[in-house]
């Protein structure tokens, strides 16, 4: 959290407008974990060459699994950094670490005007390809909801293709298993 949201909140818990407690638990409800861009990049590229490698050696079927299950959540991680495309709203916004850290900073204000400390009625917001939208707050908790969809939809997808290779019997069963 910011200095300022860190005074803002110690402001409305002086108050008695809203205990830490309920504030952890509202930022918890909506807020979209936040990792690092460059962190996941590094790991995207060094998973891809580890597979590769395992697979080109006389690596073991237990070193080939482990890789291609870092190579899948390099994958994953790809797609949910590419953005999504949100049906109610009609447009594709992005999701890489500071796309989420601004939803969740945006989120975190519409938090707070639930709670009549601000008084926001729209939010402008960059889609992929669209340019800058103008968003109600509803839209916008639209928006949180369909980000949570995108990147829960990514993970469970990863999570049955690592089931997949994880119950895999052969070195050509893995190799079979893609993204």
């Amino acid at each position: 959290m910011s200095n300022a949201n860190e005074i803002l909140l110690a402001s409305l818990i002086e108050q008695g407008i809203i205990s830490q407690e309920d504030f952890d638990k509202k930022v918890e409800e909506y807020s979209i974990p936040v990792k690092k861009e460059k962190d996941i990049i590094n790991s995207m590229k060094s998973a891809i060459v580890l597979y590769q490698e395992a697979l080109d050696s006389s690596s073991s079927i237990e070193e080939i699994r482990e890789a291609k299950i870092n190579q899948l959540k390099q994958l994953c991680s790809e797609s949910v950094y590419a953005g999504f495309y949100s049906e109610s709203l009609g447009h594709s916004f992005g999701f890489n670490d500071h796309d989420q850290a601004n939803i969740s900073q945006q989120l975190i204000l519409f938090l707070m005007d639930s709670i009549a400390i601000a008084n926001i009625e729209y939010v402008e917001w960059k889609t992929l390809a669209d340019g800058v939208v103008s968003l109600t707050k509803n839209q916008f908790m639209q928006l949180v909801s369909d980000a949570k969809e995108h990147k829960m939809s990514n993970q469970k997808r990863f999570w049955e293709l690592e089931h997949e290779v994880l119950s895999a019997s052969s070195i050509e069963e893995i190799k079979s298993i893609n993204w």
